[in-house]
């Protein structure tokens, strides 16, 4: 936290030196000036992100936004350019999306698809370029705002793009973690499919927990890593569950829960942490409901509305938390009702008798 504190400064200072350096410069040094102005700011909103300083994100990400579409309409045909705005635009779309503003979120990474299209087809070869591309990709294909057919879409781009690194020898670290974003998403995907096929859903999951299991391994003492393998074991306990395999989902669960308590985080990664085991609560829940263990539920639920009322204390910018208590509460009253039901108490009894 306290890195990340001083690279805020460090990174809002050189923007502002550089940018008053540009004002100043002839015009063969001024473009880039303005290019490391830009970059210092985006950075600067990097770090602002991760602190859970999403205003401050925000705004920084906008600055490098209004110097890079400059550089831009100034040289269209400069590659290097077009990739870095494509990126801004990335990282701003992402943090759209991590607050809930998904249809905001969908246009900027539309946006910022088509300035790194623009930067692949300069430089067809650029693994770089690429690898932007398929971040980009991968994180339009989590944006529910989008239709399905395009999110699809995104998904194989992003696979395809890992298949030609791994051609030419490139399938490094951040290569793998983009994989594994992909097959997790692709395994939602084909949740959300017409003709619904839980067992490839399974499959992509798993995929997914193959290749989070190495990064991992590799950076035991990445947050982002860990909180993103738990956060597909959730989803693959939910495939399990559809499958009726209650006792391996509910096995999975509590490892994804286990693993989310035992991290040691900064602020926002704390309250992204109490919001993902929010939601594994609530699954959680379904798991252990349909198995007659309705006041086992009860308690999940419940923790699981503490969750995100922890998660919304530590982010209250984040309108999501809040959507999340309402679903929780909403499923928290249904349980309620059941137990509630005078008919129904006499079943619910003999699970429970049945179970012990």
């Amino acid at each position: 936290t306290g890195q990340y504190r001083e690279s805020i400064t460090a990174f809002s200072v050189a923007c502002a030196q550089y940018r008053a350096l540009a004002d100043a410069a002839r015009d063969d040094t001024r473009s880039e000036l303005i290019a490391q102005s830009a970059l210092a700011a985006q950075n600067a909103g990097v770090a602002s992100a991760r602190l859970g300083r999403y205003r401050d994100a925000q705004s920084l990400y906008e600055v490098a936004l209004s110097q890079q579409l400059q550089l831009c309409a100034a040289s269209p045909q400069d590659g290097q350019r077009c990739h870095d705005l494509g990126v801004t635009y990335l990282n701003l779309g992402r943090l759209q999306a991590q607050i809930g503003l998904l249809s905001a979120a969908a246009v900027t990474l539309a946006t910022g698809e088509a300035s790194l299209e623009q930067a692949v087809a300069i430089d067809p070869l650029n693994a770089r370029y690429l690898r932007s591309l398929a971040a980009t990709a991968n994180a339009m294909a989590e944006i529910a705002d989008l239709p399905l057919e395009k999110r699809l879409q995104a998904i194989n781009a992003t696979i395809d793009s890992y298949e030609h690194w791994t051609a030419n020898g490139a399938a490094n670290r951040d290569a793998r973690h983009i994989l594994s974003l992909a097959y997790n998403s692709l395994g939602a995907l084909t949740c959300q499919s017409e003709d619904v096929d839980v067992n490839a859903a399974k499959a992509a999951y798993q995929q997914a927990i193959a290749i989070q299991d190495s990064l991992c391994a590799e950076a035991a003492d990445n947050v982002q890593f860990l909180i993103e393998r738990a956060t597909t074991r959730n989803n693959l306990a939910r495939c399990l569950l559809a499958l009726n395999q209650h006792d391996a989902a509910e096995a999975i669960f509590r490892t994804a829960l286990r693993e989310l308590s035992s991290l040691t985080l900064d602020n926002q990664n704390d309250a992204l942490r109490s919001s993902r085991s929010g939601g594994v609560l609530h699954n959680l829940a379904i798991c252990l409901q349909q198995q007659g263990r309705t006041a086992e539920a009860i308690e999940c639920l419940t923790s699981a509305i503490d969750h995100q009322h922890d998660a919304r204390s530590k982010a209250p910018e984040v309108p999501l938390y809040g959507r999340l208590i309402a679903e929780h509460q909403a499923e928290l009253a249904r349980l309620q009702n059941v137990i509630a039901t005078p008919e129904l108490r006499p079943a619910l009894q003999s699970a429970e008798e049945i179970r012990r």
